[in-house]
């Protein structure tokens, strides 16, 4: 009987490519017919590249089966082989003795799939936004990490799969222009080499060797996988990097291996805590509506005491994130600042911000200036 779901994704083009990268003979005609041979066309497989709906999804089958009894594998596994193309998986593995008749405690595996989500997530901003350290994920990061899929437990022991979504390379390509990669590809290549990181500073105990690799993790990233192997409570946890054949890759290998175990947490934390204490302020220019104005002494007093002034302004950052941005003012700049709020006017103003936080304090600012929109 055909299983409609496990073919869902797989196209008759999806097919075609996968078997010319195994050395089949192609054929198309112009008619739109695809053939496919094996051993001087002793084996045939006849698709319609541009047919639609169950006539094609017969012959989507049909080609399925074709290769499992050729290759003499299961169905599903042909199926798997095929669908790989699409993305780009992250495999893990937990030790044996956690294992139960091929099961693990629920409790494990809900904490397994909020962590991984977690790291998934710090690691898709961590790419978007080139950040060290960061206080909010993005949503182009959220909407990233919904559509990566949760995978099929495998034997031998247990193990969870994630599959990061990489669409088929249709660019042509050439030997010295480098490829626009795919968000999914560019996630778990980071991921990967965060990983080289931490296995060569666990090799000599020396957390700068993951803080000071901007390819690799961030902060937010080294808390997450530390996270990870701390909430579900276990010795080791190995992971495995195995990448589409769709896109040329960075790495040394295009199926690298991995192990983080508890002894190399503290490590991790101290390369996180490294990377968020070395943030460097950037110059910005705020622009936004004041928020709220205080003052420590009385504001009918202004020009004579020596209290502190304060205003907060909300600024929508260029990352779409809403801060309040805290900054000292003059008593001039303060009865501004009181006029613009009462008439809902914007500020704008210049100074060094630093990298992280809902409310940030603006260091070295200019004078602010009320505008007229």
């Amino acid at each position: 009987m055909m299983d409609q779901s496990s073919l869902a994704d797989i196209s008759a083009s999806l097919i075609v490519r996968h078997l010319k990268e195994l050395g089949w003979d192609h054929r198309s005609l112009s008619n739109g017919l695809q053939i496919l041979s094996q051993d001087d066309g002793k084996v045939e497989i006849f698709l319609h590249d541009s047919l639609q709906g169950k006539f094609t999804a017969k012959e989507v089958y049909f080609a399925v089966r074709t290769l499992s009894d050729y290759y003499e594998r299961e169905f599903g596994q042909i199926v798997g082989e095929i669908r790989s193309r699409l993305s780009d998986r992250i495999s893990s593995r937990i030790p044996d003795e956690y294992v139960r008749n091929d099961s693990i405690e629920f409790g494990m595996a809900s904490d397994y799939v909020s962590s991984m989500r977690t790291f998934i997530a710090s690691s898709a901003t961590t790419e978007l936004t080139r950040s060290r350290h960061f206080s909010r994920t993005v949503k182009e990061a959220i909407a990233y990490t919904d559509d990566c899929r949760f995978g099929h437990t495998f034997r031998g022991s247990f193990g969870f799969v994630i599959e990061s979504p990489v669409e088929l390379n249709d660019s042509p390509t050439f030997e010295d222009v480098p490829e626009v990669l795919p968000l999914g590809r560019r996630v778990v290549e980071r991921i990967a080499l965060g990983f080289e990181h931490i296995e060569q500073a666990s090799r000599n105990n020396d957390p700068s060797l993951i803080a000071h690799e901007s390819s690799g993790m961030s902060a937010n990233m080294c808390d997450a996988i530390a996270d990870l192997v701390e909430n579900i409570d276990v010795s080791q946890i190995k992971f495995g990097i195995d990448l589409s054949t769709e896109w040329k890759s960075s790495l040394p290998d295009s199926r690298k291996n991995f192990q983080i175990t508890q002894n190399n947490v503290e490590l991790i934390r101290s390369a996180a805590r490294s990377l968020k204490s070395e943030e460097e302020p950037t110059e910005v220019e705020i622009i936004g509506r004041i928020r709220r104005v205080a003052t420590d002494g009385v504001p009918s007093n202004l020009f004579d005491d020596k209290d502190k002034r304060e205003i907060e302004i909300s600024w929508l950052s260029n990352d779409d994130n809403l801060v309040h941005i805290k900054l000292n003012v003059t008593p001039e700049e303060y009865l501004e600042a009181v006029d613009a709020h009462k008439n809902g006017k914007h500020i704008t103003v210049k100074g060094l911000l630093p990298a992280s936080g809902k409310t940030r304090h603006l260091k070295e600012h200019g004078r602010i200036t009320v505008l007229d929109v």
